[in-house]
């Protein structure tokens, strides 16, 4: 994602309408990554669908 475009704020992203924004600041976990203007980083978002990816094909896989 091209992150020049990007507002650099979140109430300038709302005020926009624009889906994402990018700060340069890194988030709690230390991400430097365009964030949803609802506040989630996409780095963090990104480890959290793996996460729940991995749990959800282990809980297929295991036997009944």
């Amino acid at each position: 994602m091209d992150t020049t475009n990007l507002p650099k704020t979140r109430a300038e992203a709302k005020a926009t309408g624009a889906k994402y924004y990018f700060t340069g600041e890194p988030c709690k976990h230390g991400h430097v990554a365009p964030r949803k203007t609802k506040g989630a980083c996409l780095e963090c978002l990104k480890v959290e669908w793996a996460q729940r990816s991995e749990e959800h094909t282990s809980e297929l896989q295991s036997p009944m």
